[in-house]
């Protein structure tokens, strides 16, 4: 891409609330660079045909997945459908519609465009461990679990069952990332762990963030208002967590950690709703983030 396209791309980020995670997400993190990935773009489903349509004025073009609809269109409304499966084995089994390749002959690159049907953060959080929960939005990058994945090395698996999963995970062992499944007492209670039980929220302590120039008309992104529960099972490995949260606008989607922030949000959006006639995607944000910040029980 050049100047011109990368400032549109990110626009595009931030209008569709867009997110770039898989492989390229790890090595921006690692500053490594891995042969022959895809960038894997992560998009809610309302966004999908305009993402689609930029790749194509760029110079990339639709790559039909074998015995599949020719073109892209056909291609998504055959997966909402449930026409075809909604994720090749190595990407997450939930909350996928569809995975779809575009390549560009001009620079040899492909793109793997995922859309979602709730939201991009859910999706990340169910990867099968927790090397690959890193991602970048039009405003930040986020490591979820910083210091197990750069520093130590570790990743905990979070997905166990199916062949597919060990597949995945094959990849990053080559990569040089350990595979942990059981851990010990310490490391899921000791405060200081990125494997500690409890809530979670992006962009807290244990993250690493890094903020990136702002996009010209657009304000900060939503996603600090997103918040899981990190569990851990002695046979299933990690655990994330979270319940989905609908806002009033197509980007207002949300995962939180428990009933409890629903609990403190709610009277307070049916008291705007009163006086505004309807909420507010902004104040539902700032609700959410001044919960995550001062009404949890966080380490």
């Amino acid at each position: 891409m050049n100047t011109k396209d990368v400032a549109a791309f990110r626009e595009l980020q931030a209008k569709t609330g867009m997110l770039i995670s898989g492989s390229t997400a790890l090595q921006f993190f690692d500053r490594t660079c891995y042969p022959d990935t895809d960038l894997d773009l992560y998009v809610m489903h309302t966004g999908a045909f305009e993402v689609s349509h930029w790749l194509t004025t760029i110079g990339y073009r639709y790559q039909p997945s074998l015995n599949g609809p020719s073109t892209f269109v056909w291609a998504f409304l055959d997966a909402s459908a449930g026409q075809t499966p909604a994720a090749p084995p190595l990407y997450p089994r939930r909350g996928i519609i569809g995975v779809f390749g575009f390549f560009n002959p001009g620079c040899h690159q492909s793109v793997q465009l995922i859309v979602v049907i709730f939201s991009p953060i859910e999706v990340i959080l169910d990867f099968h461990s927790t090397c690959m929960m890193n991602f970048i939005a039009h405003d930040r990058a986020v490591a979820l679990y910083p210091y197990e994945t750069f520093e130590r090395g570790v990743s905990l698996i979070c997905q166990v069952a199916g062949p597919h999963h060990v597949e995945a995970r094959t990849k990053y062992v080559r990569r040089g990332w350990s595979m942990a499944l059981h851990l010990t007492h310490a490391q899921t209670t000791d405060p200081k762990s990125d494997f500690c039980i409890g809530h979670r929220f992006v962009g807290d302590k244990k993250c690493w963030s890094i903020p990136l120039p702002s996009v010209p008309g657009y304000g900060p992104s939503t996603i600090k208002a997103n918040s899981w529960n990190h569990g851990y099972s002695i046979l299933l490995g990690g655990k994330p967590t979270a319940m989905r949260l609908t806002g009033p606008c197509p980007v207002g989607q949300y995962i939180v950690a428990g009933s409890n922030i629903l609990s403190f949000i709610m009277p307070i959006m049916e008291g705007k709703m009163k006086a505004n006639n309807q909420p507010i995607d902004d104040e539902i944000t700032r609700l959410l983030i001044f919960f995550n910040h001062n009404f949890t029980i966080y380490h």
